[in-house]
């Protein structure tokens, strides 16, 4: 959904969600096991024009950090980093 422009709701489990899903910048993080809060949350998100721009840094945070250029980019640096540390 990110990738594609759309903000998200999570839940909060320990599980790294708020990692991806960052709170009222790429969607909604809402705590577990809590109906009105669900409601509540999709509400928020169909309802508020804010909404457009979380969905705009959703894409944003994807391209930037979860893309395969992104994680090609990381790994190459850090292969430089290495070999330049190697005795």
């Amino acid at each position: 959904a990110m990738a594609c422009g759309v903000p998200v709701i999570t839940t909060e489990i320990g599980t790294g969600t708020s990692y991806y899903n960052l709170h009222k910048k790429t969607g909604l993080v809402i705590p577990p096991f809590t109906a009105l809060a669900i409601a509540k949350a999709v509400e928020t998100a169909l309802r508020d024009a804010k909404n457009e721009k979380w969905g705009l840094f959703a894409r944003e945070r994807v391209l930037d950090y979860f893309s395969y250029w992104s994680f090609f980019y990381n790994w190459e640096n850090l292969f430089d980093v290495l070999q330049k540390q190697r005795p």
